[in-house]
This record gives structure tokens, C-alpha cells and sequence, in this order.
């Protein structure tokens, strides 16, 4: 089985990047001086607890664990890619197309926004998958995050993770994205 950590990270205006967990790998990281978005895998070993995230003076974690079975390999990784940025909207890119159709394809979005908005962060990603989405839409804060996965039907472009805010002004914004060999379901 795979094991999927998601860090959507948050700052007061300092860089801060999270420590890659003993025993786990960083697929990709995407940090601004206000957001952080990081994704971290492991292939499970029987026994695993879940990974210890450390907090840094100044920031907030909003982590996710999840759990994919099917046959995976012992290096995992296919593709990934990131983008930061001030905008309602950002797209993260692989470097290019999947190895195979039915990849499991993994997106983080976060942004701080200047002010408290009410938001809809909603993730989008192409080649046939379709996203399940763990967010924290709402109006009373100004940290929003959108954690997803899908499972590619195709492969005939580079995986792309788009989200988009629906309100306000963002002092910082990132979006992960990464794609793993992986037979899942």
C-alpha cells in the first residue's frame, strides 16, 4: 500500500518548509513566504504509524493521511509538479505525461489570503480523473487548503492539478501536484 501525507502549511511571512518525516520521502514541495504546500509518500511496511509533522514557531499545519491500496511499486514517484504565486487561481504541472493511464494523481492547494473571505477552494485535474476534495471552505478564516486525489482514465497529457479561490486577496498561494505508479483500487 501507499501512504500519502499532506501538509497545506501556513506562515506569518517567513519561509518554512516541513521536516520530511524518518522513514518518508517529499515528493514535492511548493512554498511562498505565506503558503506551503507539501506532499510526503512512503510505500507501507506493515506496522507504520502515522508520520510526525513538527511544528515551526509561527506557522500552522493542516495535515491529512491517507492510505491507497493496490500494487505499488518500490519507487513509487512518476511525475510531480508545483507553482506559487499571489493569484485566486494556480496551476501545478507535472514535468510530463504518465508512464501509464491509471496513475494515482495526488493535489494540494493552500492559500493566505490578506483578509477573512469566504471561499470555495475546489481542485480540478485532468486526464479523466476525478478529484475527491478534503477542504476547509469557509468565512471566518484567512488559511484555506484543499487536499485531493483522482485516478487517471488517460494519460495523454501532463497531469495538472488547477484550484481556484472563489473571493478576496491572497498574500500567498501554492499548489502541489504528483503522480504514482501505482495499480490503485
Amino acid at each position: 500500500n501507499l501512504l500519502i501525507c499532506w501538509v497545506a502549511g501556513f506562515t506569518g511571512g517567513t519561509t518554512q518548509t516541513p521536516v520530511t518525516p524518518s522513514g518518508w520521502s517529499s515528493a514535492v514541495t511548493a512554498t511562498t513566504t505565506y503558503a506551503n504546500s507539501t506532499i510526503f509518500y512512503t510505500v507501507a511496511a506493515g506496522g507504520d504509524a502515522a508520520p510526525t509533522i513538527a511544528l515551526i514557531s509561527g506557522t500552522y499545519w493542516n495535515v491529512m493521511l491517507g492510505e491507497f491500496s493496490g500494487g505499488v511499486t518500490t519507487s513509487p514517484l512518476d511525475q510531480y509538479g508545483s507553482a506559487t504565486g499571489t493569484a485566486l487561481t494556480e496551476t501545478s504541472t507535472c514535468a510530463s505525461a504518465d508512464s501509464a493511464a491509471g496513475e494515482l494523481v495526488i493535489c494540494l492547494g493552500t492559500i493566505r489570503q490578506t483578509t477573512t473571505a469566504t471561499n470555495t477552494l475546489a481542485d480540478s485535474l485532468n486526464n479523466g480523473a476525478t478529484v475527491t476534495d478534503t477542504t476547509n471552505n469557509s468565512t471566518s478564516i484567512a488559511r484555506h487548503h484543499s487536499l485531493g486525489y483522482g485516478v487517471t482514465t488517460g494519460n495523454s497529457a501532463a497531469d495538472a492539478n488547477a484550484w481556484s479561490a472563489a473571493s478576496g486577496t491572497a498574500s500567498g498561494a501554492s499548489s502541489a501536484v504528483a503522480s504514482f505508479k501505482a495499480a490503485i483500487f
